[in-house]
């Protein structure tokens, strides 16, 4: 019942907006990069939960930014389409994507400067002359490196 009521609240407030051009401005929006494969299911899942916390965190502390996490947005899909460890795959969406966004941040959790997926977001946003953001994570780790 309160997942009803969570909803309707929601539809309330997108109701109740006289002015829908104020939610098109955004301060900036954020590809927040991240590493992810990984040949134990674990590390995964804890990639996707330490990502999620961050966007999260970023989310609170950058109110006016937008961040979008190729990993917490795919990771579900990836779980139910069983091709959680195809890079190749959801890097074609991530090329696709990294044009609309103002920054590319990459966070720094254990894998990350071993991923490839993150090399080339990285090279794809410097092509296109895109700022690129190095976030510390601060010792959050999961369990593996590769």
């Amino acid at each position: 019942m309160e997942n009803n009521n969570t909803v309707k609240s929601t539809v309330d407030t997108v109701d109740s907006i006289d002015n829908l051009d104020s939610v098109n401005r955004l301060d900036k929006m954020i590809y927040l990069a991240s590493p992810y494969s990984h040949s134990i299911r674990a590390v995964r899942n804890d990639r996707f939960r330490l990502v999620a916390r961050w966007a999260a965190r970023l989310r609170v502390e950058y109110p006016g930014y937008f961040f979008y996490s190729p990993v917490c947005h795919s990771h579900p899909i990836a779980e139910y389409m069983g091709n959680y460890n195809d890079g190749r795959y959801w890097l074609r969406e991530c090329m696709v994507m990294i044009p609309w966004f103002d920054e590319l941040w990459v966070l720094k959790l254990d894998g990350w400067g071993v991923s490839s997926g993150i090399r080339e977001e990285v090279a794809r946003a410097e092509g296109l002359y895109m700022p690129v953001v190095y976030i510390d994570a601060g010792g959050d780790t999961d369990s593996g490196n590769d």
